[in-house]
């Protein structure tokens, strides 16, 4: 007997494409917004594992079944690896490439799209 996969769920809001520069280098990733939510959002920053990178693999997945349930959520890649920029490609730093890094050099600005609330959307 087979045993069913489940269905994958995809965002119900936007998808929209990022990046932002640390220490020279552009990194890239993807910004998921729900639809259907007043005020503001929590906000969740997904890295990748080593052995994937964000626009491949079930990161994406991932991110959408959270926005879903009223976070934004942002992807991206490390830098040397995936649409990032960064030398030698595909070379993992653990020093260069982990999360607190990027965030401690790249501080992110309120913007509009990152507003919302985070109560569940009304029904039709």
């Amino acid at each position: 007997m087979a045993i069913a996969s489940p269905a994958r769920e995809s965002i119900h809001g936007t998808a929209e494409s990022i990046e932002f520069t640390v220490d020279g280098d552009v990194i890239r990733g993807t910004k998921f917004v729900p639809a259907g939510f007043d005020g503001p959002l929590p906000a969740v920053v997904m890295g990748h594992g080593w052995s994937m990178v964000a626009q491949g693999g079930s990161l994406a997945e991932y991110a959408a079944v959270i926005a879903n349930r009223g976070h934004v959520v942002i992807t991206f890649d490390f830098r040397n690896l995936g649409a990032s920029d960064g030398l030698p490609r595909q070379e993992i730093d653990h020093f260069t490439c982990r999360p607190s890094s990027c965030a401690k050099r790249s501080r992110p600005t309120a913007r509009p799209a990152f507003t919302g609330s985070p109560r569940a959307p009304s029904k039709p």
